[in-house]
Order: structure tokens, then sequence, then C-alpha cells
């Protein structure tokens, strides 16, 4: 993930948004060029992403990095598992977080985000 994103330093941001989906993070770059960061989910596990922050503040921002840092994870009442990470975003407009859960049965866990790039010449 790290060369992919960071091919991207440096460039103007259009626009972020979480997908209607919560499975990724999409930023949106001229030319319809779209940075998507994801996590991959394995078996019996539930993955999302969330953030307090208004992505809207951060459209026309230049994107300067970003950065992975692990958080709590908290068992279930149940016997499950209830995992986060941080994504945290730097822009010219300062930084954004993304939150990524992974709620799993306890037998499985951890994070596999990736990025990946879709453009029109590529569809």
């Amino acid at each position: 993930m790290d060369k992919t994103v960071a091919s991207f330093n440096g460039f103007k941001i259009e626009r972020v948004e979480i997908s209607k989906e919560g499975d990724c993070i999409c930023l949106y770059f001229p030319g319809d060029v779209v940075l998507r960061i994801h996590d991959t989910p394995d078996c019996c596990e539930y993955r999302y992403m969330t953030t307090d922050d208004d992505l809207t503040w951060y459209n026309g921002a230049t994107l300067l990095g970003v950065e992975v840092l692990n958080g709590p994870e908290i068992e279930t009442e149940h016997g499950g598992v209830h995992e986060t990470q941080f994504l945290r975003v730097r822009t010219s407009a300062g930084w954004f977080t993304i939150e990524t859960h992974n709620e799993h049965n306890g037998y499985y866990g951890g994070f596999h985000l990736r990025a990946s790039v879709t453009h029109p010449a590529y569809l």
C-alpha cells in the first residue's frame, strides 16, 4: 500500500469519501483517477470504516502522506473480538482520521489494508 499511496503525495484531492458500503475510503484526483484504500475481509469477519471528521473539509487539499496506527482490541460479551486501526491522512488542510474496524469470532483477525487505483483508461 505504501508505494501506491506515496505516488499520489503532492497531488490535489478533488473529493474524499467513505464508500456507501463503508468498506473503503476513496480519494478522487483530477482526470477521474480514484485511489481506494480498503481492507480485505477473511472468513467470519465484518470489516468497515468510519470517521468523525468532515471529509468535505479536505476537498481541494493536497495529499501529503498516510500513516497507519494500531488501535484497541476489545473482547465482546460472546467471545468475539472488535479490533480497530487508524488510517491517518495528512493533507495541506490538516489531518483526517479513518477508523478501520474488524469484528470477528476470535479465530480470525488483523488488518490487510490495500490501495488500488482506478482510472477510466483502465476500466
